[in-house]
């Protein structure tokens, strides 16, 4: 529980994400008018690269950061880049027919989007090389066999991509078994199998030589379980008080923080080898962003509260946000 260290980071950075397999951390922000990734090495603060993106982090994986390019409604995303941990090389996912990507996992050389239109359905997975050529697999959340639902999350390793997917409504306002963790072949698409319903609710985590997944829905029991990665088949299961918000595990250990606060940790059943160790980045050429255009003469007209009343859910009572406005 102790402070290994702190850095300063540039001035409002909007984001801020740590480099899966690599010593780095790259936060946005602005410099000169000209929105930045800039990364830095945690344990000294030394500068590593920086270059100009279009948007900010949405995540990282696979030897990459992610930055997500706003469509200009709400929060929702036109296109994804990706950035190289390495050097800040940057690259520009397809575009693809469908409006809004949501970027689901990295991994394996490979980057999986969710691709939907207003309304969320259809939808339609893609999984992008992140080489030359970017190969690119595009297929409906589904085996065929049951209901194209929204995607709770995903996982990708070196020949398998796990999704899952659940309906929005309450399982006490709506029965319909959903929630369940699909595992696909890179190679060739098929579907290897499917798990039981109410079995993943966010998406899964690699533990030692097992899955973890974990379940949560009013109306339904909270539950977070080992799986085999051969058939989807439960290894032990851990019960909830509360549906879970977050997984992550370690060699020997898997943890669930669950809505409320509290969390939870248990012993895999297959515990695996000790990661890794994280590669290091050599320091490259920094980017120096051209200043901006002088800024318009703006004035303030008026100032108004836009915290809308207090909300009267079933776990919050707290003033509401306001989300980006446009004016017209």
């Amino acid at each position: 529980g102790e402070t290994r260290g702190s850095r300063e980071l540039p001035s409002a950075a909007k984001s801020l994400v740590g480099c899966d397999g690599h010593h780095a951390a790259v936060a946005t922000h602005r410099e000169a008018g000209t929105l930045i990734a800039a990364a830095v090495e945690p344990a000294t603060g030394r500068p590593l690269w920086k270059a100009p993106v279009g948007g900010h982090a949405v995540g990282a994986g696979g030897g990459h950061v992610f930055l997500g390019l706003n469509s200009g409604t709400g929060a929702l995303l036109s296109q994804i880049e990706a950035v190289s941990c390495a050097t800040g090389r940057k690259a520009v996912l397809p575009s693809h027919a469908r409006s809004f990507v949501q970027l689901l996992a990295a991994g394996g050389g490979r980057a999986a989007t969710w691709h939907f239109e207003m309304g969320f359905s259809p939808s339609e997975i893609c999984v992008t090389g992140l080489g030359e050529g970017q190969q690119r697999d595009c297929f409906p959340a589904t085996d065929g066999e049951v209901p194209s639902f929204l995607l709770s999350g995903a996982l990708l390793t070196a020949d398998r991509l796990y999704f899952a997917t659940h309906h929005m409504e309450a399982h006490n306002l709506n029965p319909a078994p959903d929630s369940w963790l699909f595992a696909r072949a890179l190679d060739g698409g098929e579907t290897l199998w499917r798990s039981a319903p109410l079995t993943a609710s966010l998406a899964p985590v690699v533990a030692g030589e097992q899955l973890v997944v974990a379940f949560g829905s009013t109306g339904a029991d909270d539950v977070a379980r080992l799986l085999d990665p051969a058939d989807g088949s439960s290894l032990g299961k851990l019960a909830l008080k509360k549906a879970p918000s977050a997984l992550a595990a370690d060699a020997k250990r898997a943890y669930v923080a669950s809505h409320g606060g509290t969390l939870s940790a248990f012993a895999l059943v297959r515990p695996g080898a000790a990661p890794a160790p994280r590669a290091a980045v050599e320091p490259q050429a920094m980017v120096t962003p051209k200043p901006a255009d002088a800024p318009l003469p703006w004035r303030v007209l008026t100032t108004l509260d836009a915290h809308p009343k207090k909300a009267r859910t079933s776990g919050n009572r707290v003033d509401g946000t306001a989300d980006p406005v446009a004016f017209a």
